[in-house]
C-alpha cells in the first residue's frame, strides 16, 4: 500500500494559482488570499499546519456588546446549514468563518471546493451578519416572522 503524501507549500501555492487567486505569502505555511466579494475585498488566511489545512476569514469586526446575543444565535443557526465550514465569535468580538481539512485528504478538488464554499457562504451571509453585528434593532432572519 502506498502512503499518501501530505501537500507542502509548493502544492498549496500551485492550487491557489490554478484557482486564479491573488495571494501573498505572509510567512512559511501562511498565505493571505485576497478576493473580491459583493461589497468589499476580503482577506482569507490559509494556514498549512502539521496535520490540517485551515482557511479562515473575518466576517465582522467589533460586534457591539448589545448585539452579541442576536448575532450569536444567527451564526449558530447558520452552522446547522453549512457543510465543512463553521462561524464562530472570538474573544475580540469578531465573527470568523473557518474550515479545517486533514492534510491527508487535501487534493486539488477538495481544496477548490473548500475555497468556493468559503467564498459562496460569505457572499450569502455577509450582509445580514454585518447588520446584526452593529444594529441592535435588526432581527435575525431565523427568528419567526410576525
Amino acid at each position: 500500500m502506498v502512503e499518501k503524501k501530505k501537500p507542502d507549500e509548493s502544492v498549496i501555492e500551485g492550487f491557489l494559482k490554478v484557482c486564479g487567486q491573488t495571494y501573498e505569502k505572509v510567512e512559511p505555511g501562511l498565505w493571505d488570499v485576497i478576493f473580491a466579494g459583493p461589497n468589499e475585498t476580503y482577506d482569507l488566511i490559509i494556514e498549512l499546519g502539521e496535520e490540517y489545512l485551515t482557511m479562515a476569514v473575518t466576517v465582522a469586526k467589533n460586534v457591539k456588546p448589545e448585539c452579541l446575543a442576536n448575532v450569536s444565535y444567527h451564526v449558530a443557526r447558520l452552522n446547522n446549514n453549512i457543510d465543512m465550514a463553521r462561524f464562530s465569535l472570538n474573544k475580540r468580538h469578531e465573527i470568523m468563518l473557518a474550515l479545517e481539512m486533514p492534510l491527508l485528504l487535501v487534493e486539488f478538488n477538495d481544496f477548490q471546493k473548500a475555497l468556493l464554499l468559503i467564498m459562496s457562504t460569505l457572499g450569502r451571509t455577509y450582509q445580514e451578519i454585518r447588520g446584526l453585528s452593529s444594529d441592535v434593532e435588526k432581527v435575525s432572519s431565523f427568528y419567526p416572522q410576525e
